[in-house]
């Protein structure tokens, strides 16, 4: 028997029982920052370090886009000495962990999943990541533990998530959507992590690459404000994602149309936005060759609409002739968060699917790019997650994500 302690923002922070005690610690945008389990506590920074100890392992992983490809070990003393060792990380097609390869590719471990993410055979890894990519704490009980997906934790054993999902998408999932403790829309061999995704387009829509943008903390700028609570897939809620951009395509690969849905911004305060006029999403495309160009300039709803006051107090201030004091002050409260900016480029691969072949963009928030076929989710373009938060990940001073054109 485990009893489980959770915090009024629906985090878990505490496991104890059957010679378990654990304790979690999040920031203010609800990314786990500190975990304590039997006294051993490691410090995490997003999903690129973690560090146990002062004479324990530290582990550095490595990615290619959204795509987790290595891990380095670090085992270092009080001294400063320690061993050192660079191991690739192989996975399936849901993303799970499979096996871990030395430098020189032979194999260093593996283990294979059970539909529902319990282990089939094999051991422990060198990488925390394991069912569907997600970070798992073996140690909460059983053989499987506990998986923190972020949003919400898993328990492999019982298929379910251990808190409910903080909406009902019923116009998306259907009837499925009341059970809000079911993983996967109980299909976890073809779909993962339910609790938010890429809004699919309508059945017969044809061919359509969805961009969407997305907050995967439950609450940020220190709890003011709401984001999207979510991870990555190819279902979601309209309105569980910042903006999302719908490309039409017919079957000779050219844009026949587009749709950009920008949804409002939430707070405890209430839900304001979107202010249209200071949003941008275009999409074009090169004649010669086919490529689809893809920009993005979007401004928070609380911004946009301070903006908006600004603007009209600004009028009412030069209609009497009084010095713009008032106008200049809300002018500069809407300037607290940065526009999310971005740019892509999407072109045709030798195997006939899309790929991104270009991109420079905010490392805040989280973006997805998938393919759907009358509807049907037919394969990823890309899954980039975000990193710091809002306040670093839209500033100057947090380096852009990029892919490089080939």
């Amino acid at each position: 028997t485990y009893t489980q302690g959770w915090d009024a923002e629906n985090r878990l922070v505490t496991v104890s029982g059957a010679g378990v005690s654990a304790s979690f610690s999040y920031d203010g945008d609800g990314v786990r920052v500190k975990g304590t389990i039997n006294g051993t506590a490691t410090a995490y920074v997003g999903n690129w370090f973690e560090w146990t100890g002062s004479t324990s392992t530290m582990k550095k992983y490595y990615y290619a886009g959204a795509q987790r490809i290595a891990a380095r070990l670090r085992t270092r003393t009080g001294s400063g000495t320690g061993t050192s060792g660079l191991l690739w990380i192989i996975g399936d097609h849901l993303g799970s962990t499979t096996k871990i390869a030395n430098v020189d590719g032979s194999i260093n471990s593996q283990r294979r999943y059970r539909p529902w993410g319990e282990w089939r055979f094999g051991g422990a890894m060198a990488s925390t990541f394991a069912f569907t990519g997600q970070r798992q704490e073996a140690q909460l009980g059983g053989t499987d533990g506990l998986y923190d997906y972020g949003a919400r934790w898993y328990d492999a054993v019982l298929g379910r998530w251990l808190s409910p999902d903080s909406i009902i998408p019923e116009a998306v999932q259907g009837s499925q959507a009341w059970d809000r403790y079911a993983y996967s829309y109980g299909n976890p061999v073809k779909y993962i992590d339910p609790d938010g995704h890429c809004p699919r387009p309508a059945s017969g829509s044809g061919n359509v690459i969805c961009v969407d943008l997305f907050i995967q903390s439950k609450k940020i700028v220190f709890g003011l404000g709401y984001g999207d609570n979510r991870g990555f897939d190819t279902n979601s809620a309209p309105e569980a994602s910042r903006a999302y951009a719908y490309i039409y395509l017919d079957d000779s690969g050219n844009v026949i149309g587009s749709e950009v849905s920008v949804n409002q911004s939430c707070t405890v305060r209430g839900c304001f936005g979107p202010a249209d006029e200071f949003n941008d999403f275009s999409v074009s495309q090169e004649s010669a060759s086919g490529d689809i160009n893809i920009t993005w300039n979007l401004l928070n709803g609380v911004s946009g609409e301070l903006r908006e006051h600004a603007n009209e107090a600004y009028e009412e201030e030069s209609s009497i002739g009084a010095m713009p004091l008032y106008s200049n002050i809300v002018l500069a409260g809407s300037y607290g968060l940065a526009s999310i900016n971005g740019e892509m480029t999407l072109s045709l691969g030798d195997g006939g699917n899309y790929q991104i072949t270009s991109l420079d963009r905010d490392p805040y928030p989280s973006l997805e790019v998938y393919f759907y076929k009358d509807g049907d989710y037919q394969y990823t373009l890309g899954q980039f997650e975000e990193r710091y938060g809002p306040f670093i990940g839209l500033s100057p001073i947090a380096p852009n994500q990029r892919i490089t054109a080939r």
